[in-house]
Parts: structure tokens; sequence; C-alpha cells
């Protein structure tokens, strides 16, 4: 089981879905109860997430 230490910023989407910011683990996100990662190897430019925002079109 994978999990996320380290939580550094949490956001609720206009859609319900949670997505985590993680100090060195990349962002997770909680989507109809399932977990996803994305990491640098998903296109991230670094694990490490302080902020997530959404803008105004719903872009995460």
């Amino acid at each position: 089981m994978k999990y996320t230490t380290g939580i550094r910023s949490i956001l609720e989407d206009s859609k319900g879905n949670i997505w985590f910011g993680s100090y060195n683990e990349g962002v997770c996100l909680l989507q109809n109860g399932n977990l996803q990662y994305f990491t640098t190897e998903n296109g991230l430019s670094h694990n490490q997430v302080r902020n997530i925002y959404e803008d105004r079109n719903g872009i995460v």
C-alpha cells in the first residue's frame, strides 16, 4: 500500500476531488474513493509540492 507522508497542502477542487501536495512524494488525488499519485515520472517538475491551486477554468 502506498501512502503519502508530509502533507504540505490540500485542495478540494470544484468537482469535489481532494488533492494533496506532499513534502517529497508529489501529488495525490482522491477521486471517487480512489487514490492516484503524480510524480516527476508523470511530468511534475519536482516532487515537492507546497501549494495547489485551481484556476477559474477548473484546471488544477
